[in-house]
């Protein structure tokens, strides 16, 4: 539960609870309008926009249904349809029930710990940052830590959870429903991964895109104080390792203290 209403608040934050949101800034501060609408692209298909695509769906997808087949990860939201379950945080919504958490328990800023709402404003002011040699460095560092194995590991981990719900169901360990075989708790019903294995083929790309707007901007000239993209870039890294150290407090039952983190982070140079 702790781990998916931390990314539904960090998520939700990132997206729509901020006023504006750091995508939307990214959008507003965006140098052209090429790079203005790959900014969109981004947004629009988060809030449910469904990229249109080449690839032909599997015979007896349902519109209301997310299907990784019809809901592709590839393609333009040009000529795409919205659809209120393609929202990302729809499918977020789909997990946490999945986990006991409701529609209200996900998603709102009083929800984020200390730790979750620190990233979100670091978000909001390196990733949204009018600057460019800031924004870009905030980008390029998030987007390619992304897609250095963080949603395969969500993924590997939800599966092997889904794993033991099959397990106990079928009754073959000849434990409880709900129970792993050291005893703890897992999940009552598999959780949905529609959520994870999106994103997990959609990371690519956007590091991708990432790496094009980089180039672009270097031989643009845009990228006028390289010291601030490194000081942006480690910033932002630094702030997502804060929100998984608070997960991790929050895991263990163990006090967090943002104020101790820091200085124990600086010690060793980070």
């Amino acid at each position: 539960q702790a781990c998916v209403q931390a990314l539904s608040s960090a998520k939700h934050t990132a997206t729509h609870a901020c006023a504006p949101p750091p995508k939307l800034m990214k959008i507003i501060n965006a140098p052209t309008l090429e790079e203005m609408r790959e900014g969109k692209e981004i947004l629009a298909n988060e809030i449910g926009v469904v990229f249109k695509s080449q690839r032909e769906t599997k015979q007896g997808a349902k519109p209301s249904e997310f299907d990784p087949d019809f809901v592709s990860p590839v393609g333009s939201v040009e000529g795409g349809v919205y659809r209120h379950r393609a929202a990302h945080f729809e499918w977020l919504c789909d997990v946490g029930a999945s986990v006991g958490l409701e529609f209200g328990d996900l998603g709102k800023r009083r929800h984020g710990t200390e730790a979750t709402l620190h990233f979100c404003d670091k978000l909001y002011e390196i990733y949204g940052s009018e600057d460019l040699s800031v924004s870009l460095g905030a980008s390029f560092a998030i987007e390619h830590w992304a897609n250095a194995g963080f949603w395969d590991q969500l993924v590997d981990g939800f599966e092997a959870l889904n794993r033991k719900v099959a397990t106990s169901n079928g009754d073959s360990t000849g434990h409880d429903a709900g129970q792993s075989d050291s005893g703890a708790a897992v999940l009552k019903e598999k959780s949905p991964m529609g959520f994870w294995k999106f994103h997990q083929a959609l990371e690519a790309q956007h590091a991708s895109h990432t790496m094009d707007e980089l180039e672009a901007a270097y031989a643009a000239g845009r990228i006028t104080d390289e010291a601030a993209f490194e000081r942006a870039a480690v910033e932002i890294l630094d702030a997502c390792a804060v929100f998984w150290s608070g997960l991790d407090a929050t895991r263990k039952g163990q006090a967090f203290d943002l104020k101790k983190l820091d200085e124990a982070m600086g010690e060793y140079g980070i």
